[in-house]
C-alpha cells in the first residue's frame, strides 16, 4: 500500500458522532481510531486537528500537557490545536482555520505519502482531494461513519471507507451529556 498519512478533522468527525448519539457526550479514543485506520499500513505521520475549548490559563496548560503526553504515546502523531473564536453573527463559538491548515498540510506533505486517509465529512476538502488525485497521482481514502453524510467527498475519493456502528462503538467512550 505504500506510505500512508492520516488526517483527522476531529471536530467534524465528533460532531457527526454526537448527532448520532445525542443522549451522550461522545469522546473519540484517538489511539483506537488510529489503530483501526492503520491496519496493515505503513503510517508515517498522523495529523489530528483539534479544537481547544478551554479559555482559562490553567485549563489551557492542562490541555497542552494532555496533548504532549498523547503525542509521546502514539508514534508519528502530531496534534494541532485551534482556538475557538467567538461568533460575530450569532451567539457561541466557531472553529477557525482548521480546514485551511488541513488542506495546506495535505498539499505540503503530498511528496511524502502515496495514500492519504482523510477522516471528515466536510465538503470543503473536495477541491484538495481532487487536486491530490488528478495533479499529484495520490490515492485519497475518505473515512466517514455509516450514518454520516459526506457524499461530496465520497464521490471524489479513490476509496471510501464507511465505519460500521460496531467499529465506531470500538473507538468511542460515551459519557454523560451535560444539559
Amino acid at each position: 500500500m505504500g506510505r500512508t498519512m492520516i488526517f483527522v478533522d476531529a471536530n467534524n468527525f465528533c460532531q457527526g458522532l454526537n448527532r448520532y448519539y445525542p443522549e451522550y457526550k461522545v469522546q473519540v479514543q484517538i489511539s483506537k481510531l488510529i489503530s483501526l485506520l492503520s491496519e496493515g499500513r505503513q503510517v508515517i505521520k498522523i495529523f489530528y486537528y483539534l479544537n481547544a475549548f478551554r479559555t482559562r490559563k490553567e485549563d489551557i496548560a492542562k490541555q497542552e500537557d494532555f496533548v504532549k503526553k498523547l503525542e509521546a504515546s502514539i508514534p508519528n502523531l502530531k496534534i494541532k490545536l485551534f482556538a475557538m473564536q467567538k461568533r460575530k453573527d450569532a451567539p457561541g463559538y466557531q472553529e477557525k482555520g482548521v480546514d485551511q491548515e488541513l488542506t495546506m498540510d495535505m498539499i505540503w506533505e503530498s511528496d511524502n505519502f502515496d495514500t492519504a486517509i482523510l477522516v471528515s465529512e466536510d465538503k470543503d476538502f473536495v477541491g484538495c482531494v481532487e487536486r491530490l488525485i488528478k495533479d499529484k497521482g495520490k490515492k485519497v481514502e475518505v473515512v466517514i461513519p455509516i450514518f454520516g453524510a459526506g457524499h461530496h467527498l465520497r464521490n471524489v475519493a479513490t476509496r471510501r471507507r464507511i465505519l460500521s456502528v460496531s467499529q465506531i462503538e470500538g473507538i468511542i467512550k460515551k459519557g454523560k451529556r451535560l444539559s
